[in-house]
């Protein structure tokens, strides 16, 4: 799998209500195969049909079926985007020195985990 920094490079995911980005974000991920992956979601806005969008983002990135250690870091109540990702990045910064961040509406293209891996262990 060539170099091992790339595979265990940190992998964060913030997600919360887009369901179909959702999914194809976490492909993107499935394909370069972290083994340290965060899922971190904030809690449903209470608008509706807030639950079942952000219920159904979170089955999105359920399965993880590659050898890989998942936290999962769910808020129950809405943080809001800014305290969400405040406390998100600290939960990360807290367990590890470095990470590929990513979000639920942002696609990389193919190869593009694997060089942000390559320029994270060159770090």
């Amino acid at each position: 799998m060539g170099n091992p920094a790339v595979a265990s490079a940190p992998v964060v995911l913030f997600l919360h209500e887009r369901v179909e980005t959702t999914r194809a974000v976490f492909a993107a991920i499935r394909a370069a195969r972290p083994q340290h992956l965060f899922l971190i979601a904030d809690g449903p806005t209470g608008r509706r049909g807030s639950e079942q969008r952000a219920a159904a983002a979170r089955d999105e990135v359920a399965a993880v079926d590659w050898p890989c250690r998942v936290e999962r870091i769910y808020a129950e109540a809405n943080l809001g985007c800014r305290m969400r990702q405040f406390t998100g990045i600290a939960a990360v910064f807290s367990a590890v020195e470095a990470a590929i961040f990513l979000e639920d509406d942002c696609l990389p293209q193919p190869g593009a985990i694997r060089w942000m891996a390559h320029m994270l262990a060159r770090w």
